[in-house]
């Protein structure tokens, strides 16, 4: 039990160091960047996000039965993974309504008429139909995974567990087709049509459950890391000899960002290797607790940067500058996110976990009675 919560820790610090370097890129000017660093930033966690479902997956034994208990089991999964995620971005669009009665600017009253869609995991098509005049437009990357996991959950009922592996291979040349296909139609102009649908995040996602599965079902960690590094080194390579186009770039860099990502999720099953990973700095406690609030600082800190360049905007009479923001913006989306997280997620997460004993106590309360 000790291995696995270390375990979690450290990829609690490697979701929280990921985040980082996302909420970084949104502090400095594009200008300075040669590449987008977001989006394969993103693959990262979207391969956590994989990993994690597939692990909860497992453990439910009604994934393995027949068609009526999968879908069940693929109610279950889905009421207790939203009671989590849902009233948390209830809360952050709730809050982005009311900036907008406060401002009544022509892009801050734009979720007034479009808050139904974020409500049911549809901000990547507000983004597709705005772009980007989107607002707010952090929601596509929750929305786009949510999406995908619904078409996993599906898949789960359709063919069982035991089939689910195939499904997901396809997923992912799926997922880098989908890109390459969409950014040679849609790019530049278009971005989240080419880069924002559920198809097209589904090689991150789906690379991560299917290293949850090789892991669970005994496969060599050293051969499926090996295999892993092979076809990321392939990726990189292939990323290097094509032309440097959209295509080329958001199809080929995300996918070996996933590779890397799933190469460390090996890592962490290696008893040895985790070991050292646990004393590197993936296990600070301030990584940790990023990665535990990760949610709340991805929704938040762009609405923290919004209210301070309208305030300032609104007082000084001109644009506030961005190395202002990077020094202000930061400090106070840490303090609000954690806020919101200690307010809203813990509250919550307690709630499941109290649901979740209930059916055991009631078990030994049970077996008392019957002794």
């Amino acid at each position: 039990m000790t291995g696995r919560i270390n375990r979690d820790l450290t990829v609690d610090g490697l979701r929280g160091l990921t985040l980082l370097v996302i909420v970084f890129t949104h502090y400095v000017p594009t200008s300075f960047f040669s590449l987008n660093i977001a989006r394969p930033a993103a693959a990262v966690m979207l391969t956590v996000t994989g990993y994690y479902f597939m692990m909860i997956v497992e453990r439910d034994s009604g994934f393995a039965g027949p068609v009526r208990d999968r879908a069940a089991a693929a109610a279950r999964l889905f009421l207790q993974r939203h009671m989590r995620i849902w009233p948390t971005i209830a809360g952050v669009i709730l809050l982005y309504v009311l900036l907008g009665y406060v401002d009544q600017g022509p892009t801050t009253t734009q979720i007034h008429h479009t808050w139904p869609l974020y409500l049911a995991y549809m901000g990547n098509v507000v983004k597709m139909l705005f772009e980007a005049e989107a607002f707010p437009a952090q929601f596509w990357l929750i929305a786009a995974q949510e999406q995908f996991v619904l078409l996993a959950l599906a898949a789960l009922v359709i063919v069982g567990r035991g089939r689910i592996k195939g499904v997901l291979m396809v997923a992912v040349v799926v997922g880098v087709v989908a890109r390459i296909v969409g950014c040679w139609i849609w790019m530049p102009d278009q971005p989240a049509l080419a880069t924002e649908s559920p198809f097209a995040i589904a090689d991150a996602v789906g690379l991560g459950m299917l290293s949850r599965i090789g892991i669970s079902a005994g496969e060599s960690k050293t051969g499926l890391r090996r295999g892993f590094v092979a076809a990321a080194i392939a990726t990189l390579l292939l990323a290097v000899i094509l032309p440097n186009t959209f295509a080329v770039y958001f199809g080929l860099v995300p996918l070996l960002m996933a590779l890397v990502g799933c190469i460390f999720i090996f890592h962490l099953a290696d008893e040895v290797r985790v070991r050292r990973l646990q004393r590197s700095v993936l296990t600070s406690p301030v990584f940790v607790l990023l990665g535990q609030m990760s949610l709340s600082l991805f929704m938040l800190h762009p609405l923290v940067n919004t209210i301070l360049n309208l305030a300032f905007a609104h007082y000084a009479r001109e644009i506030l500058p961005w190395w202002a923001l990077s020094l202000v913006g930061p400090p106070l989306s840490l303090v609000v996110a954690y806020g919101y997280f200690r307010a809203v997620e813990v509250p919550i997460r307690r709630l499941r976990r109290r649901r979740a004993a209930a059916p055991q106590q009631v078990a030994r309360e049970d077996r008392v009675a019957l002794a």
